[in-house]
């Protein structure tokens, strides 16, 4: 194959030659898939408040942090589970006027995580995070506790296929593949974990649902093999 001039560079032209100089050789590319259930989830969401002065704002979202804390421990969450993200303080202004701006007050919010491995209870984590202080929900992170488990895993498929695509190609043309590899490069893919933004509201009964798709987790090879 000869790059043809006008047009895009294939990429694939510019790995072609650059391979080793031995002429036996097959490159193929194999892909390995699993799915896991998610153990791990990561809760943030935040306390915000707003008041004229600003250390009324502060000491309310103080107050009502926490009342957050104490009642996430009252249903088994511990300190270890919790870190704050981010605290900030932004002034609010009014640019109603049409002159220079006025100042209406301060915003002050406190970012909190909540680790939890007992998927069961984000629920109830978040019924009780908005009955006793949180008022605004960010995110949640769905991940897993041993990924090195997972990823090998896939790994492992990945590189069956590549034998797989490797023998039917010599198969195809009456070649003897040398089914040890002179060459394995790992492409960078792996591990992601999933994220869902929500927008959560009370329900007259039970707690709020949540639900947790299972994680994608995909390895790549790129294997050389020779034959005669």
């Amino acid at each position: 194959m000869f790059p043809v001039y006008g047009q895009p560079f294939d990429p694939a032209y510019r790995t072609s030659v650059r391979e080793p100089k031995s002429k036996n050789m097959i490159s193929v590319r194999g892909t390995g898939r699993v799915e896991a259930k998610p153990d791990t989830a990561v809760l943030q969401l935040a306390v915000v408040t707003v008041n004229k002065d600003v250390t009324a704002a502060q000491q309310e979202n103080k107050r009502r942090v926490n009342q957050l804390i104490r009642a996430l421990q009252s249903i088994g969450i511990g300190e270890q589970q919790i870190e704050t993200i981010s605290y900030t303080v932004f002034p609010q202004y009014d640019y109603s006027a049409g002159t220079d701006p006025v100042l209406k007050g301060y915003e002050v919010t406190n970012t909190i995580s909540i680790t939890t491995q007992n998927l069961d209870e984000i629920g109830l984590i978040y019924d009780t995070a908005f009955s006793n202080g949180a008022n605004r929900a960010d995110s949640v992170q769905f991940s897993l506790s041993n990924q090195e488990k997972w990823i090998n895993e896939a790994l492992n498929l990945a590189a069956k296929q590549a034998l797989d695509k490797a023998a039917a190609i010599a198969h195809s043309y009456q070649l003897n593949l040398h089914r040890k590899p002179v060459k394995i490069t790992e492409e960078p893919r792996g591990f992601f974990p999933l994220s869902k933004e929500l927008s959560l509201g009370a329900q007259s009964s039970g707690q709020t649902p949540v639900f947790a798709r299972k994680i994608e987790i995909v390895a790549e090879l790129t294997v050389l093999f020779t034959y005669q």
